[in-house]
């Protein structure tokens, strides 16, 4: 008995096509995770605070719940960021969709991870992504993204000011962001396990399978 051949592939998304580009875009960046330490929206608070000093009408759209959702609104309070940061608890497809599309910059503060799809999402609108240079999201996020030393909350905020005030980098990294984030596609990730499943079939078993197309 032969062994069972495996491929490890990337976790897959489904992109809705069906929502349109606004007008004019709202916001400045987007966070799209849970309210979690892990995840640093506490820490975005004080990197916002650090792009409101060249950018002060920055606005940030923060999409998730979670356990400090109540201390990441009053430390925006504090900080006076209560009209830059507007909170949107937890949205689902079309709905976060729009407010994705909303946005310029999809900014990941993550302070350790494991791996993170939530911000491909945005990546597949074509939003350049910004976050802190942890191992894992080099994986995940090797273009298309800017990053900043962990820690490093003025270099974060640096790399979200340069995207927003250098036309061409933008250009260049939501065009990169763009091509990323679509091979997240489900259709994309269902063409490369039955490519995967096309190659571990031997030749003369080949005639009892047929593409899909």
């Amino acid at each position: 008995m032969t062994g069972v051949q495996t491929c490890a592939l990337p976790i897959y998304l489904t992109i809705p096509q069906s929502v349109p580009e606004p007008e004019k875009k709202t916001f400045d960046a987007v966070f799209i995770s849970r309210l979690h330490p892990q995840k640093g929206p506490l820490e975005l608070m004080d990197v916002w605070k650090i792009l409101t000093q060249k950018k002060p009408a920055a606005r940030l759209a923060m999409i998730g719940a979670g356990p400090l959702d109540a201390a990441c609104r009053a430390k925006a309070e504090k900080l006076g960021l209560a009209k830059n940061v507007e909170f949107f608890g937890f949205r689902d497809g079309v709905e976060k969709y729009k407010i994705i599309k909303s946005a310029r910059v999809v900014v990941y503060p993550a302070v350790f991870e494991v791996g993170g799809m939530a911000s491909a999402e945005a990546l597949c609108c074509g939003l350049p992504g910004v976050s802190f240079d942890l191992p894992p999201l080099r994986r995940y996020y090797p273009r298309g993204w800017l990053k900043a030393p962990p820690g490093d909350f003025p270099g974060l905020a640096d790399c979200i000011h340069r995207l927003l005030t250098d036309p061409k980098l933008y250009a260049e990294t939501s065009k990169e962001a763009l091509a990323a984030g679509l091979e997240w596609d489900w259709n994309a990730r269902a063409k490369a396990i039955w490519d995967a499943i096309e190659r571990s079939i031997p030749p003369a078993a080949k005639t009892f399978f047929q593409s899909p197309g």
